[in-house]
């Protein structure tokens, strides 16, 4: 299953989880999590969170500027666990807003 989106990230703010409300945030089944990122400038950073896990922690997002693609902008590939909730969230360390391009594939292994 994927979901994908884009985001506006306000200058020094922080996105908040992009994935909330949506059926991936808490698989119901053991699942490979795949995410990727591409983002218009340079500048933004991006967690992501598997239950109490950390996967991936202010790392720097590309600035390809266009839909991410795979394998270029795969930013985290893991396993998650039944209704470990899934959490993705991007920083922007600039002054000015920054617009990120994001996708997450996640198919059950069972």
């Amino acid at each position: 299953m994927r979901k994908q989106g884009t985001t506006l990230v306000a200058a020094n703010a922080s996105s908040g989880n992009v994935l909330v409300g949506d059926i991936i945030e808490f698989p119901e089944r053991p699942s490979r999590l795949r995410v990727y990122a591409a983002a218009t400038a340079v500048g933004l950073v991006g967690d992501v969170k598997a239950g109490s896990r950390t996967l991936m922690s202010e790392s720097a997002i590309s600035q390809a500027n266009r839909f991410p693609i795979d394998p270029d902008d795969r930013v985290v590939q893991d396993g998650v666990l039944p209704q470990q909730r899934v959490q993705l969230t991007f920083r922007n360390t600039t002054g000015a807003g920054i617009t990120v391009y994001w996708a997450v594939d996640l198919d059950p292994v069972m």
